[in-house]
């Protein structure tokens, strides 16, 4: 839903849409575009973070890793 809002507002391009083609080939349990609006950002939540980021790295991609902390009731 978001996303087709994004799309709506004109601020996704080619870019953010082959990343998240990419990010989805590549197995990813969601990804959500991000940024400014400039395009070529996006969150990717992954089971296999190590993995995802060789795989963007062979296709001449950067990833930036993050982490959160467990969240409990």
């Amino acid at each position: 839903e978001n996303q087709g809002l994004l799309e709506s507002l004109g601020v996704v391009d080619d870019q953010d849409r082959a990343l998240l083609a990419l990010a989805r080939r590549l197995g990813a349990l969601g990804a959500k575009i991000t940024g400014a609006g400039g395009g070529g950002a996006v969150a990717v939540l992954h089971d296999d973070p190590g993995g995802f980021r060789r795989a963007l790295e062979a296709q001449g991609r950067r990833a930036i890793d993050t982490q959160t902390d467990e969240i409990t009731p």
